[in-house]
């Protein structure tokens, strides 16, 4: 089923084997409880070229021990000691190791809008500099489908792909650079019978290629259970066994504890930890020391076995150089993202089209409810209800959008970065320029369509003056969705915007006026983007000089007729356009460097 490329193949790949000394986890149980410790003192060691199993019941800290050697967890609760040492059987630093490893989460989190090739295409490109041509990395990508059985689902699109596929393509993702740590949470899960099989076998053939394999797994099945080289058990943080998993029969045994005949071994040693027949764990934690050495030695035996397949073909110098190839500058990753960006929100019709058409219509209807708004002296009330719908609307189809897509992206932005795919900084640049043409042109279509449908004054000056009130409210709306949409999940950050947004329609000025707010609730307005968006469109409708009102011909008199009246009854000054411009420009900055440092925060607290 897989191919002997050189991606399964041992003199390919940079040994780096894991050893951690009493390793002690701990969190805090509640706010003034006393804290819970997860791990308790673990030692440990993971070869390379083996592919190890972390095995125990839910809650005996399989993943946080994960974690904790991925780099996933860094904190001052952590205690104990780390070494990653290479093939010279040097230590190297946890940077080092990053750039060798990869994480592959329980969940895959995959880009929908791409096919197979073209994920494994960015993937290439994000990580290959530009010394290996297209063809070049074309091949590669070629080599790594047939390695993992997905050259038949080349063509097709991620979110159509199997449980099966899907977790195989999470891993060809990250074969692309050759990774020689490769983690792994719950591969397994959600997948049948067959396909955890195939998923089993398929990192069996890659940690033949002198890599460490360290992956999670609840309860497998028997055959699932041999093939794996190496089993490190844990029950209540503590390690109940660690070795080779057809050696686990006869250590049970040795404690007279006899594993009954046709039974699955995986099911026996987890009611054995859970306590099912009795308590043996701190026989089981005094029993590690005294057999560990004969353990490794098992499965480095087994180790050399696999090391020196006869169908493992010798490579020259020449090929292994081939292997670290040079990643892109950040500049060039940021092009590549931003290539990426364009073609998403190409297929993506509810991104660009819908967006577009509602835009385009809510702009004809808008048009048409307040149409002649601006004619008459007697209509300056119409108009003004005018200007604070289109604050609201662009307000709040930019929040609600940003809320939703950062939402759905971080797991694979947590991904990608923690992978070394790119830096924070470049993801979170291509994101924000990505973004503008979609926000430009869908806001030009709004307010052209909008502004003249309402006869606002036929000047191209004021209507430049509007759009840019409307595009800045536009790029603030979509920014402090996106801070929301990484503090809360998508309904609370929903209903959350929702209040937001009411409230800072209540500080706006159109709704209730200036001067009949009390003073004390007036300073709040100060820290509100709609006092100024409004603002800012007033004086681009009235502002500058603008001449006087028409007088309705069943009217003898307008109070309204001079633009002037209108700022004094506002309580707002004229000839401040550009001051509110600035203003929002600052809040568009502020609430972007926020959105970046909070978004920094939350992929380490994840």
């Amino acid at each position: 089923m897989y191919s002997n490329s050189r991606f399964s193949n041992s003199s390919m790949s940079k040994s780096i084997d894991i050893e951690f000394f009493y390793l002690i986890y701990e969190v805090q149980n509640g706010f003034r409880d006393s804290k819970k410790q997860i791990l308790k003192g673990i030692n440990g060691f993971f070869k390379s070229g083996e592919m190890t199993a972390i095995m125990g019941l839910s809650g005996a800290g399989k993943s946080t021990l994960l974690n904790i050697l991925t780099g996933f967890k860094q904190d001052k609760s952590l205690k104990g000691k780390i070494n990653y040492i290479n093939n010279e059987r040097n230590n190297i630093t946890w940077n080092e190791h990053k750039k060798y490893s990869c994480y592959i989460s329980q969940n895959d989190h995959l880009p929908n809008l791409f096919t197979v090739n073209e994920a494994m295409t960015i993937s290439a490109n994000l990580k290959i500099d530009r010394n290996l041509n297209r063809k070049a990395k074309q091949i590669l990508i070629d080599e790594i489908l047939d390695t993992l059985d997905l050259t038949k689902t080349k063509n097709t699109r991620t979110n159509e792909l199997s449980g099966g596929q899907k977790k195989r393509l999470s891993i060809a993702l990250e074969l692309v650079t050759n990774p020689s740590v490769m983690y792994l949470d719950e591969p397994t899960t959600g997948l049948d019978s067959y396909f955890s099989l195939q998923c089993v076998k398929m990192l069996q053939k890659l940690a033949k290629g002198s890599r460490t394999i360290i992956c999670t797994i609840h309860q497998p099945s028997a055959l699932i259970f041999e093939m794996f080289d190496h089993l490190y058990l844990l029950a209540d943080g503590r390690c109940m066994y660690e070795g080779a998993p057809q050696s686990i029969v006869q250590y049970f045994a040795n404690l007279d504890l006899h594993c009954p005949k046709y039974y699955n071994p995986a099911d026996y040693m987890i009611e054995i930890v859970n306590n099912e027949y009795g308590n043996f764990s701190d026989q089981l934690v005094a029993a590690i020391e005294c057999n560990k050495a004969v353990w490794r030695a098992n499965s480095s035996e087994k180790s050399a076995t696999i090391v020196e397949d006869k169908d493992t073909p010798d490579y020259n110098e020449e090929e292994k150089r081939t292997l670290w190839i040079k990643a892109p500058s950040e500049f060039k990753k940021f092009l590549i993202l931003l290539d990426r960006y364009f073609v998403q929100f190409h297929r993506n019709w509810t991104i660009l089209y819908l967006k577009l058409y509602i835009y385009f219509l809510v702009g004809i209807f808008l048009g048409l409810f307040f149409k002649d708004a601006n004619v008459d002296c007697h209509k300056i009330i119409k108009n003004i209800k005018y200007l604070v719908i289109v604050t609201i609307f662009l307000s709040y189809t930019n929040i609600m959008p940003a809320i939703s897509k950062i939402s759905s992206d971080l797991a694979i932005l947590k991904k990608e970065q923690f992978n070394n795919w790119y830096q924070l900084r470049t993801y979170y640049l291509a994101l924000l320029i990505a973004n503008m043409p979609v926000q430009l042109f869908c806001t030009l279509t709004f307010s052209s369509i909008s502004y003249f449908l309402s006869n606002q004054p036929f000047e191209w000056n004021r209507f430049f003056m509007f759009f840019g009130i409307a595009i800045l409210t536009n790029f603030i709306a979509d920014s402090l969705g996106f801070i929301i949409g990484i503090l809360l999940n998508p309904v609370n950050g929903i209903f959350t915007s929702s209040v937001i947004i009411g409230i800072f329609l209540l500080f706006e000025g159109g709704i209730i006026l200036f001067n009949h707010m009390p003073k004390y609730l007036y300073y709040f307005s100060y820290f509100n983007y709609f006092k100024y968006s409004f603002e800012g469109l007033i004086q681009s409708i009235y502002g500058y000089n603008r001449e006087k009102l028409n007088i309705s011909i069943d009217l003898a008199y307008c109070l309204s007729q001079s633009p002037q009246i209108v700022f004094r009854e506002l309580e707002m000054e004229d000839d401040k356009y550009w001051l509110n411009l600035l203003i929002l420009i600052t809040f568009f900055i502020f609430y972007r460097i926020v959105g970046y440092y909070v978004l920094k925060r939350n992929l380490l607290l994840m």
